[in-house]
């Protein structure tokens, strides 16, 4: 057949979707029995089958697609323990232009009723889309429809691609520029090296010699590449928040997003936004790299509050009405008591100006402004992500939407924050006023009265810079620092707490090194540590950031398994599927089950039981929540707990 002909009467179509199904059939059971009731693509998704189309009897396995017009019968007998198959019905109407050709070819070849069947040798791409297409079809809102019609028009292109290209070249297409071609438009999806292979039927290695030795990168730094150069448009074309942003790319969350953004770029993404956009001038936070470690959250609980806008519909006007810099009354008492000061020096003061003014040495005057009394400045200009602001030397009511462990480990306790902080980890939030989850209530915060705002860079989306810059100085730092020592730095420089802080990092020093020596004497140099998290219908292998990692792979400087450190810590996985799991489980494993996540576990850690840490009764249950958070006093309190653990479980 001439596909590129069939194609060119596709592009004439109007297309309607009328059903899709997923059928199984076991073996032995009564023939399926269907009258086609309008045009449609049969694609064997797993088994063998005997299907008779009316006078044509077909054998068909696993890739095979058979299509067929309105009212053909079809007879499905499943050869197989378990046949199954996708069944898409459309209707076809040619838009009949002028041209006679056009019209001459319909007639001559009918491509929505012409029955066919062939074997596909690749189908990646295919399934992907027969996947899409029935998920959104079940889907209860009409919209979703709209997007079953849009994968439908791909499926039939790739389709006639790929017998196209059969038909010409007899062979195997090019692996790699097939995946490439499925990488490039599926990035939004969360992809993993054993997906790729499965879906291409290859091992993992050999793809990605495959792929490397033709692109010069792993399928998965690859797949970074398209996702950062997408970010990079969204980011300079549009106000989108990180959320979104991280959304539409294929990444769990807006912090998940900023860190990787950093790490393959050297920018945060609004640094990087405000940079190329000439929006304001740039300017590092002292003692803070951008975007490395910090807070993991859950999806469907932090992530959900970076999810919209906060829209403030009150208006500038009325904001300024409401909400009173701090800075004013102090402003208006320092002035009255400099008119005094002034009235009552008055004699004293005219005999020295008489002098000053009088003299035409400058010596002279310089001599006599001399004995002028300087008050001491009570402000200094700080530079941040937003700009530069002019902030308290001492603050004393301070207001930070997530760093509360970060503040406390200073010995200074904010007024308010974020619900997240207060309900998680190992804070104590007696006197700590809840101001909601994102976007934070504007109304309550102003009501706090604070002398300085502290907002990472996504929550500060909430309402703005500029509408919290008006209730009171406010400083935008990145979301993550480099490290807990450096962001524990920068606000002990934004405090007035420098010497405090580095008492803390010292009494914390002295913590690891004791608690290291105790790990030490139980665990062996080549003993190797996972940490595994199950959440509902989903595994995460963590790197040495987040979840004890840091405690782990660094403080206590344990070492990973191999293929956590080449994959997870040098690598760019981090969500695996429940049959690689145990590729990924070292000689001890520490467990962090999510509250809703019991039945997942109870289905697959039969998978985990001849793993070593198993075997050797070597599982660590942590508590998901405790884990979270990476400030100064949960990684103090996690430290307590990993030492407790392997030092009793070890004896």
């Amino acid at each position: 057949m001439d596909w590129n002909q069939h194609a060119l009467l596709w592009n004439h179509a109007l297309i309607r979707m009328m059903d899709i199904r997923f059928l199984t059939l076991p073996r032995g059971s009564e023939p399926y029995i269907y009258r086609l009731p309008a045009s449609g693509f049969m694609y064997v998704a797993s088994g063998q089958a005997k299907v008779h189309a009316e006078a044509d009897t077909y054998q068909v396995e696993q890739h095979d697609l058979l299509h067929g017009g309105k009212g053909i019968r079809l007879v499905i007998e499943p050869d197989e323990e378990w046949f199954s198959f996708y069944l898409i019905l459309y209707k076809a109407t040619l838009t009949y232009p002028r041209s006679r050709q056009i019209h001459r070819l319909y007639a001559e070849i009918r491509p929505f009723d012409i029955p066919y069947v062939c074997s596909l040798t690749s189908t990646s791409l295919l399934q992907g889309l027969l996947a899409d297409m029935i998920r959104h079809w079940q889907h209860p809102l009409p919209v979703y429809k709209l997007k079953v019609k849009a994968s439908f028009y791909q499926f039939v292109f790739e389709l006639m691609r790929m017998l196209d290209e059969q038909e010409r070249e007899g062979s195997k297409p090019d692996l790699v520029e097939l995946t490439v071609r499925y990488l490039q438009e599926n990035y939004q999806k969360s992809i993993t090296m054993d997906e790729l292979a499965v879906m291409f039927n290859c091992s993992v290695s050999h793809l990605s010699r495959a792929f490397k030795h033709q692109m010069g990168a792993s399928p998965i730094h690859y797949l970074i590449q398209i996702r950062m150069e997408h970010a990079k448009e969204l980011l300079l074309g549009s106000k989108a928040s990180l959320k979104t942003i991280a959304d539409r790319i294929g990444y769990p969350d807006g912090f998940y997003f900023s860190r990787m953004f950093k790490k393959h770029t050297g920018y945060s993404p609004q640094h990087y936004r405000n940079l190329f956009t000439g929006t304001t001038d740039m300017h590092p936070v002292p003692y803070s790299p951008f975007n490395k470690a910090g807070i993991d959250m859950e999806q469907g609980s932090f992530s959900q509050y970076t999810e919209n806008y906060y829209q403030y519909i009150q208006g500038e006007k009325q904001m300024k009405k409401m909400y009173t810099k701090p800075s004013t009354v102090a402003m208006t008492m320092l002035l009255c008591f400099a008119l005094l000061l002034g009235a009552c020096q008055s004699t004293a003061n005219n005999a020295a100006t008489s002098t000053i003014q009088g003299s035409s040495s400058p010596a002279a005057r310089e001599t006599a402004a001399a004995g002028a009394v300087e008050e001491p400045a009570t402000t200094r200009i700080y530079k941040h992500l937003d700009g530069e602001t002019e902030i308290p030397l001492e603050p004393k009511r301070v207001f930070t939407d997530l760093k509360v462990g970060q503040m406390m480990a200073l010995g200074v306790k904010p007024i308010g924050s974020a619900t997240y902080p207060l309900q998680t980890g190992f804070i104590n939030s007696e006197g700590i006023e809840d101001v909601g989850i994102y976007p934070l209530n504007l109304e309550k915060l102003a009501a706090l009265e604070p002398d300085l705002i502290i907002l990472t860079e996504a929550w500060r989306d909430g309402g703005g810079y500029e509408v919290f810059s008006k209730i009171a100085p406010t400083v935008v730092i990145p979301n993550h620092a480099e490290s807990m020592a450096d962001e524990l730095r920068m606000f002990g420089d934004l405090l007035g707490k420098k010497e405090e802080g580095e008492r803390w990092l010292a009494d914390f020093e002295a913590k690891v090194k004791t608690a290291k020596e105790k790990v030490d004497a139980v665990i062996g140099g080549e003993e190797t540590f996972t940490i595994l998290n199950v959440r509902k219908d989903a595994f995460f292998i963590y790197d040495d950031v987040n979840m004890g990692g840091s405690i782990i792979y660094k403080y206590l400087g344990l070492k990973p398994l191999e293929k956590v450190q080449a994959d997870v810590l040098d690598g760019e996985v981090w969500e695996v599927s429940a049959e690689v799991v145990p590729e990924y489980i070292g000689d001890h494993l520490l467990l962090a089950t999510n509250k809703d996540a019991g039945e997942t576990l109870e289905r697959y850690e039969k998978l985990w039981t001849n793993t070593s840490a198993v075997k050797n009764d070597k599982v660590y249950q942590i508590d998901f929540e405790q884990f979270l958070l990476s400030d100064p006093i949960s990684l103090s309190h996690q430290l307590d707990i990993i030492t407790d653990l392997l030092v009793e479980k070890n004896k």
